[in-house]
């Protein structure tokens, strides 16, 4: 069987949402999911993949991710955002943001949202080392920096529908999905729907 995520998860899939968009036409659903924070030690926490190194990166620390390991899409760090880096070497292989802002923005959704705690996002791992650990590590890293740095008692993460892995990801972690969100854009017209 076809998994569906593969189909879509691809720079070609990318190059063809990107298309449409420019044309006006967006459709996105994402699963909100969350996860108390407060319960986190370090027996929680699995340990650092063999060769692993994690780095927190802190907000004043981050210039830019211009050179980031997802050359497809580069990110930019908000103003108050952790980056969790892994590296293999001095090689990133792996990354996570958290922040806190209340109502940060959400490109797929073109719009912002708020949120309880801190926001998880863009994670990342290189292909070469998918399937090792590494992110399940730094997702959970993240949620320490949310819990020791930010001080936040819960973390939330949004995930495109079709994202099988990421899905499983945060799943696997504590996380439980809260609400879905549905985006459908038509040149000017758009409509927008969160359901519990």
């Amino acid at each position: 069987m076809v998994q569906y995520w593969r189909l879509t998860r691809t720079p070609t899939a990318r190059t063809l949402y990107d298309v449409f968009k420019r044309v006006g036409l967006t459709a996105t659903r994402m699963y909100e999911y969350e996860a108390s924070i407060t319960e986190l030690d370090s027996e929680t926490l699995s340990p650092v993949p063999s060769g692993v190194r994690l780095e927190r990166v802190a907000p004043g620390d981050v210039h830019s991710l211009a050179g980031d390991i997802d050359f497809s899409r580069p990110v930019e760090p908000h103003e108050r955002e952790w980056v969790v880096v892994a590296y293999v070497g001095d090689m990133p292989v792996g990354r996570a943001l958290v922040g806190d802002e209340e109502a940060p923005y959400v490109e797929p959704l073109e719009r912002s949202i708020t949120v309880s705690g801190a926001y998880v996002r863009r994670v990342f791992v290189h292909p070469d080392h998918r399937g090792a650990g590494v992110a399940s590590r730094t997702v959970l890293d993240a949620m320490a920096v949310a819990r020791d740095e930010l001080t936040c008692d819960t973390a939330t993460a949004l995930v495109a529908v079709d994202n099988e892995p990421s899905r499983r990801l945060f799943e696997g972690r504590g996380f439980r999905r809260v609400r879905t969100h549905d985006y459908l854009r038509v040149g000017a017209l758009s409509t927008y729907h969160v359901r519990e």
